[in-house]
């Protein structure tokens, strides 16, 4: 597959989704939203998938890619394209698809056990298997017609509508990655605010660096299966 990546911080790279989709035999096409490159067509990929960010998903003022990115993935569900948002891109795919994004009453840091919603959903096993990295300050809504597919405490974790899925965790970052994230002095209100400490969400990251190799192979490993079912069904119709 041929698949357009939207990063829209540079604290954000596709981190393990690269490496996944490499070992796959997956094509990434990574545009910088946050360095001005241009939105191209998802009509020239088979999927789509939107990163995280330290922005929130209604900041267009600030960052004025993020309408275009909205508009986007609405056009990419729309026609069928598989589409996966991860954190910020969960939130981005909620808003544009008439749900809503707003801060969490409290925000969530470091690895946090998932509750699966529904029973079958191989990428909801695959979130709810393990533990997952979770570091956000933002949450969503459900859109109309969605499906709450995995949640934690009092907040939701994953949905789907259609052929997307919106994932709040993280299964893409890396442990280096994941401990820049805790340390930034940027972030002293996420962390803060679960009323844990930096040191000890740092040391639970870098014991969990297997866990969260695992669960980011069982969980792109399924939704690189599950894009290639909805090509596959699109093409024979």
């Amino acid at each position: 597959m041929r698949i357009l990546v939207l990063e829209n911080d540079a604290s954000g790279p596709p981190g393990r989704l690269a490496e996944e989709a490499s070992a796959a035999g997956h094509d990434l096409h990574v545009v910088r939203l946050h360095r001005g490159e241009a939105l191209p067509s998802f009509a020239s990929f088979d999927a789509v998938v939107a990163l995280g960010g330290e922005m929130g998903a209604n900041d267009d003022s600030q960052h004025p890619f993020l309408a275009d990115e909205k508009r986007l993935l609405a056009s990419a569900v729309e026609h069928g394209v598989p589409v996966l948002g991860l954190c910020l891109g969960s939130q981005l795919l909620a808003v544009a698809l008439g749900g809503a994004a707003y801060a969490a009453d409290v925000p969530e840091a470091g690895l946090i056990q998932s509750r699966c919603e529904v029973e079958g959903d191989p990428l909801a096993t695959a979130l709810c298997s393990q533990r997952t990295f979770q570091f956000h300050h933002d949450t969503f809504d459900v859109p109309p017609g969605g499906t709450l597919i995995a949640s934690g405490d009092g907040i939701g974790h994953a949905f789907r509508f259609g052929s997307a899925i919106g994932v709040q965790a993280h299964p893409e970052v890396t442990t280096d990655d994941a401990i820049a994230w805790i340390e930034s002095p940027e972030n002293d209100n996420i962390v803060e605010k679960t009323g844990q400490s930096r040191s000890n969400v740092r040391w639970d990251v870098e014991q969990a660096r297997v866990e969260m190799a695992d669960v980011a192979h069982s969980f792109f490993t399924s939704w690189f299966a599950e894009a290639q079912a909805i090509l596959a069904s699109s093409a024979s119709t």
